[in-house]
């Protein structure tokens, strides 16, 4: 994805302190048993400019761009050079690599182990035609090019190798160029593997775009790829694409602090071309800077890794630190003490506070968890929590672990347990008011007193906006009233409809009342409070609306909102302890794979008070997937891709939303029987050193094509090659001068084929030259000058020689048959002549000459 002017690279460099680094500045050679000390991951980011660039100036740059001069001599000594990501700019071509990065990093091109970046694949912009940033370009031609076999294979460049005690793995970033990003793309697949067959080692891993970024370029398109990583326990993630530099504290895939499993994310923009700010937010960094070249050093060692970022000369910015890594079998072994003094108070019926004493560690401790009934419900760097997700009424236990960095666990605090309050909860009205047969278009919203009346007939309506019930039961709902004036019938209650104001009611204009009395009041007294049940009518949140009549000729009257301030009506709301009981877990579960989808079904699960639906589980390799299923007991799975296994379980959730345990897990695939294309456009050329170099176009395939297979005929002689997932091959088992008819054929997942390509026929030429004849000599013996030299070799055999005799300004050239000697005797006396001699083979190859001689005959 093309980006401002200039996007990011990221270079790594592994670096050996200490013998090498000696070396390095008194110019004396080192043994292999002088280095001692652990390698050093050394990483750049967006390095060179391009050197149409105003700032290039020959590659020294000025002080805001085009430093990679100034970095590349942070490298000095590398063991390795892994340079990465927007390596030169504007457009990564073959001629913009030559002219700037080539003389700076490109010192240490011999020992690189590159990655690709979204501006290796430019073909427009930048100075354009005169650096190669055209359609010459395509396909990041100039980087695969520069790199070679370094880079990976064309059309995918990601690959992994080891550095040490570590495994580090190259991704490429720029999905639609890999063949995707997603799990079940090839490279998704590959990642999947390649993971699983380096389990146990400190990993590393590194792309262009960063899915966490405090500036402006992050993208979700790396999101599976930490999924997969983190998923297994990587270490580290190296990104560029920001020109700054970001450390983040370990995090999960979404961004949640992690100090136990979490990956540490470093951006490293900063290796030479231009330097960009970020944003006002710092998000989950720890450090971060944006005014400073420089590198990244990563100490890897074999249980941990330290960080150190580098700046140029003259420049003081610095960052530094170290962890030990998820499988480091070693390193800090040694877990905190157990937290003391842990006390609890029932801050309110709904909040619990915990303090405690803190543990202390070797190395430091990183944090605690707080268990509740021994299941955690949080973390924290401090010795303190407010548990705000319990209930009133509620008995509780608690305890703390202490951890440190290396996600060692402490024993367990003392245990407290705790009783928070019942869970009351008052509401005062939003609208009260009452309306008057007798006057019936008069609004008596702003009266110090409702009133509900026979004669004249008078009705009372209270308004209250009703929260916090959520999934919780309701005990008890009852509506408190002041009278202000006795009378023999407090009032018959019913519902009413919840849409009116009391700036607009009259008798008029009043809201539907519900016939059906929920309670009654009998005599009433000044100056007393009275509750009125009112449960049937509140359940859940949002409006609740009462209205109130009367039998009695002689109304009761209520203190309203506008009333004497405290005796305002109130709805008084006790709630139902919560419901902690899970559902029984669905059983059953079974799934069958259809066309397009795949049919889960499972037995229904029970529950103490009722079961509201079932959650789906659907997981595929690192990615897992939540469905809502409803009330229903069966599912039809529709988002589901073909020739992919799927593994399902299924939760029951109740009202309180508590889950059940998961059922059994239940698995199935949607065969993939669809073929890939035809492979199209096999041609047949010649290739390097007489092999026979073939291409094609593409097949497609409605998952992926994983593999490309060449068919080879020769008479009766049928020969399968396997060209991989690329779409060109070179075929060097040939004989020179053979007819041989080829064919491509493409293969997915599933190991369905295409039809074979259209065959193309083609026989090498032999291009090999035979090496150059060795050790001549010359004399000249009875009027003629005699030669002899040492025979040369060739791939299939040397025909014979050419030589020739320079004589001042005359040049002749004699060709002889396979010997290694030969008598010159059309030689003139008291003349000198000069001799070369070349070997020819039956295409007409020839070598390089031979060493001359020269000779000088007699009168």
């Amino acid at each position: 994805m093309a980006r401002r002017f200039l996007a990011l690279g990221v270079v790594l460099a592994t670096l050996f302190t200490g013998a090498i680094a000696r070396a390095a500045l008194t110019g004396r050679r080192i043994s292999a048993a002088a280095i001692t000390t652990d390698p050093v991951i050394v990483a750049g980011g967006d390095i060179a400019c391009d050197p149409a660039d105003g700032s290039f100036h020959g590659g020294t740059g000025t002080s805001d761009k085009c430093q990679q001069l100034a970095t590349s001599k942070l490298l000095t000594g590398a063991a390795a050079g892994l340079p990465l990501r927007d390596n030169q700019y504007y457009c990564a071509s073959s001629a913009a690599f030559l002219q700037s990065y080539d003389v700076s990093w490109g010192s240490y091109k011999s020992i690189t182990h590159p990655v690709v970046g979204n501006h290796e694949y430019l073909t427009s912009g930048g100075s354009g035609p005169s650096t190669g940033c055209d359609s010459t370009n395509a396909g990041a031609a100039g980087y695969f090019s520069y790199f070679g076999t370094a880079a990976g294979q064309q059309g995918q460049g990601y690959y992994s190798y080891n550095v040490g005690n570590w495994h580090l793995i190259a991704l490429n970033s720029n999905c639609s160029s890999a063949g995707g990003c997603s799990s079940t793309s090839p490279q998704g697949k590959w990642l999947t593997a390649d993971l699983a067959a380096h389990a146990g080692m400190c990993t590393a891993a590194y792309w262009h775009i960063p899915l966490f970024d405090t500036g402006s370029y992050a993208s979700s398109n790396s999101q599976t790829f930490w999924n997969t990583l983190y998923a297994a326990g990587v270490d580290v993630i190296l990104n560029g694409h920001d020109h700054n530099y970001q450390r983040f504290a370990p995090q999960t895939p979404t961004g949640a602090v992690d100090q136990t499993k979490g990956i540490r994310e470093f951006i490293v923009g900063t290796g030479g071309a231009n330097l960009t700010s970020y944003g006002s937010s710092s998000g989950n960094t720890e450090a971060r800077n944006d005014s400073t070249f420089g590198v990244l050093k990563l100490t890897l060692h074999a249980g941990s890794y330290e960080w150190q970022f580098v700046p140029v000369a003259g420049k003081t910015f610095s960052d530094s630190g170290t962890k030990t890594c998820h499988a480091s079998g070693g390193g800090d072994t040694v877990a905190p003490t157990a937290p003391t003094n842990l006390t609890a108070t029932a801050v309110s019926s709904n909040q619990v506070g915990l303090s405690w004493t803190a543990s202390t560690d070797d190395v430091g401790v990183a944090g605690y968890q707080v268990l509740r009934g021994g299941v955690q419900v949080a973390t924290t760097s401090s010795t303190s929590y407010t548990d705000n997700g319990v209930a009133g009424s509620m008995t509780y236990q608690y305890s703390v672990v202490a951890t440190d960095e290396a996600g060692n666990v402490s024993g367990p605090s003392n245990t407290v347990t705790v009783t928070t309050s019942s869970t009351v909860l008052t509401f005062a009205p939003s609208d009260d008011s009452f309306a008057e047969q007798d006057t019936p278009a008069t609004v008596y919203g702003g009266s110090t007193h409702i009133t509900a009346d026979n004669s004249p007939v008078k009705r009372q309506f209270v308004r209250f906006s009703v929260s916090g019930i959520g999934s919780r039961a309701v005990q008890s709902a009852k509506l408190r009233l002041y009278c202000v004036d006795p009378s023999d019938k407090g009032g018959d209650f019913h519902a009413s409809d919840a849409t009116w104001s009391e700036s607009t009611l009259t008798w008029d204009v009043q809201p539907a009342i519900n016939p059906t009395v929920v309670s009654s009041l009998g005599s009433v007294s000044s100056g007393t409070w009275y509750e009125a049940d009112v449960t049937p009518v509140v359940s859940a949140d949002g409006a609740v609306s009462l209205a109130a009549t009367s039998t009695s000729t002689n109304g009761a009257y209520y203190s309203s909102k506008e009333g004497t301030a405290g005796l305002a009506p109130q709805l008084v709301v006790t709630l139902e302890p919560p419901d902690t009981t899970p559902p029984s877990a669905p059983a059953n579960v079974t799934a069958t794979a259809g066309t397009s989808a795949i049919h889960v079904s499972w037995d229904a699960s029970t529950d103490d008070v009722g079961v509201t639906g079932y959650r789906i589980t659907r997981t595929n390799g690192a990615t897992t997937t939540t469905l809502d299923a409803g009330t229903a007991t069966s599912y039809d799975d529709g988002g589901v891709a073909v020739g992919t296994t799927y593994t399902y379980s299924v939760q029951a959730i109740d009202k309180a939303g508590t889950l059940s345990p998961p059922s059994n897990t239940a698995t199935a695939l949607i065969p993939d029987t669809t073929a890939p294309t035809q492979p199209t456009n096999l041609s047949a050329t010649q290739g390097t050193d007489s092999r026979v170099h073939l291409t094609w176009t593409p097949a497609s395939d409605n998952v992926g094509v994983t593999d490309y297979r060449i068919t080879r005929t020769n008479g009766a002689t049928t020969t399968t090659l396997d060209a991989g997932i690329g779409t060109s091959y070179d075929d060097s088992a040939v004989v020179v001068g053979t007819a041989y008819t080829y064919t491509v054929t493409a293969y997915d997942g599933a190991g369905n084929p295409s039809p074979a390509s259209s065959s193309a026929t083609f026989a090498s030429a032999d291009t090999t030259s035979p090496s150059a004849p060795s050790n001549l000599t010359g004399s000249f013996v009875s009027g003629a000058v005699h030669l002899t030299w040492g025979a040369s070799s060739d791939n299939l055999g040397v025909t014979g020689y050419r030589i020739t005799r320079v004589s001042g300004t005359t040049t002749i050239t004699i060709v002889v048959g396979p010997s290694t000697s030969y008598n010159d005797g059309n030689v003139a006396a008291s003349t000198a002549y000069t001799y070369s001699v070349q070997a020819l083979d039956a295409a007409g190859n020839a070598s390089a000459a031979s060493n001359s001689v020269r000779i000088r005959t007699k009168h």
